[in-house]
């Protein structure tokens, strides 16, 4: 690799590369130990802007932490720069003290991988639509992928673009022979090969069959699975939750 000395580059930090830095460290200054909102003033509490952008390795000859060896498109960079407090830039600026370029490398990832790790474990809102139609007597009813995709939301997001399908490719009604047998076998066999996909998700399921399947339904996808069981609302086009309270009058 080919290095440069830096002659003549603008300190002039692009907007894109600022908001990657603020969105990286979440506002709290990256020097190790230090809890300094860079949002906020630590005694007024008003919303201010306090983070300076320190350069790892020195911008200019002179600076702390100058080297020769780091290529002059690079020392405007993400990756060269901290964004700190003010104390805390006097402070490794300082000629009272000795921080290296390596230290401060150091202190920036492990700031920006504890913010990653911690945002990390916001809830999960994804979940897994499962759709089960079998026909009712001699009728068809067919629950749209629109619709279920749809009803979840905002308490949860489709994980896919198209739903799980368990539902039997069969020209078969209740009233034919060995309809529950076929029925219930062909359930098992669509729901073993879906199940390793599904297992340790949350999953919506909309189901509209012959209670006997839904009851097979219901011993495959059992407690061992974080289930919500989402039922019409009067009409097989709306399955939002209702919050209509009902009260009895007497």
């Amino acid at each position: 690799m080919e290095y440069h000395e830096i002659k003549n580059k603008s300190r002039y930090i692009q907007a894109n590369t600022e908001r990657m830095l603020w969105a990286a460290s979440a506002g709290i200054c990256e020097f190790r130990g230090c809890r300094n909102s860079l949002i906020k003033h630590p005694v007024t509490k008003e919303n201010i802007p306090l983070a300076e952008k320190a350069h790892i390795y020195a911008f200019s000859e002179g600076g702390k932490r100058f080297s020769r060896l780091i290529h002059r498109e690079k020392i405007n960079d993400i990756a060269n720069l901290i964004l700190v407090c003010g104390g805390c830039h006097e402070l490794i600026d300082s000629e009272d003290t000795n921080y290296s370029a390596n230290e401060l490398i150091d202190m920036k990832n492990e700031h920006e991988e504890r913010v990653t790790r911690l945002v990390s474990l916001k809830p999960d809102l994804q979940s897994e639509i499962v759709i089960y139609n079998a026909n009712i007597a001699d009728g068809s009813i067919k629950i749209s992928d629109y619709v279920a995709m749809s009803s979840i939301t905002p308490q949860y997001y489709p994980a896919r673009s198209v739903p799980y399908k368990l539902s039997p490719d069969l020209r078969l009604y209740d009233n034919e022979t060995d309809y529950w047998k076929v029925m219930a076998r062909d359930l098992v066999r669509v729901f073993v090969a879906h199940e390793p996909a599904l297992r340790d998700k949350h999953i919506s399921l909309f189901a509209i069959a012959p209670q006997p399947l839904l009851f097979k339904l219901g011993t495959l996808l059992n407690r061992n699975y974080n289930v919500d069981v989402r039922q019409p609302q009067g009409s097989i086009d709306q399955w939002h939750w209702s919050e209509t309270k009902k009260t009895i009058e007497l």
